[in-house]
């Protein structure tokens, strides 16, 4: 019954023009989308520190038709309360994610795809994205994209330029093989805050400079 029901609500589910933009930017920071065992989905996963539970709540909202169960609390370790947990939920199994997960996960691991200048083209997928894996440093910032290689990089860097008008250096991270980050200098880092300001929960005001 309970599989009736879930299959029922599948068929009734697709991706609006802002979930898939919150997924894109999702994607490229630190959500994850898992393939079910059938193979015939995927859904994805969002886990958040408890500093940044509000953001999670967030982008729970953007999903809430996508949700089964409300976000929970998980520890670290159950034995260690000491080192904390963090806030997560997970949508429901759908073939449009499987479909996301074989353009970014084409052999298991997380690629910038060829085409991500036709997906990441709105100020609230950059916004996401920087919220996920953006630093402030001083009043420039950087992008931590280790994960991805040099030519990757590269491809980011063009597409920021090409969408968003955002000018950056690909530059080392920490010592030898630690991989690249995206630096966005100051007049850059003015221009992409004032794009994604609208968008800023409260609770990650401090990854910005503006004004409230």
């Amino acid at each position: 019954m309970y599989s009736t029901a879930i299959n029922r609500l599948r068929s009734t589910l697709k991706l609006t023009r802002n979930q898939r933009e919150v997924l894109i930017g999702s994607i490229l920071g630190d959500g994850y989308l898992f393939p079910t065992v059938s193979g015939k989905y995927a859904y994805l996963r969002i886990a958040h520190s408890e500093r940044q539970k509000g953001y999670l709540i967030w982008k729970y909202r953007w999903f809430r038709d996508w949700v089964l169960t409300r976000p929970r609390y998980q520890l670290q370790n159950k034995s260690d309360h000491s080192k904390g947990g963090y806030w997560w939920f997970k949508t429901i199994a759908h073939p449009e994610l499987l479909r996301m997960r074989r353009i970014f996960y084409p052999n298991r691991e997380k690629i910038v795809p060829h085409n991500i200048g036709e997906l990441l083209k709105s100020d609230l997928a950059l916004a996401v994205w920087y919220l996920d894996d953006g630093t402030l440093a001083g009043r420039a910032l950087h992008l931590n994209t280790q994960s991805f290689s040099y030519q990757e990089n590269q491809l980011l860097q063009h597409i920021l330029k090409r969408n968003f008008r955002i000018e950056t250096t690909i530059n080392k991270s920490g010592g030898i093989g630690k991989g690249y980050i995206l630096h966005v200098g100051t007049k850059y880092t003015k221009e992409l805050l004032k794009r994604i300001d609208c968008f800023v929960p409260p609770s990650m005001r401090y990854k910005t400079f503006l004004t409230p």
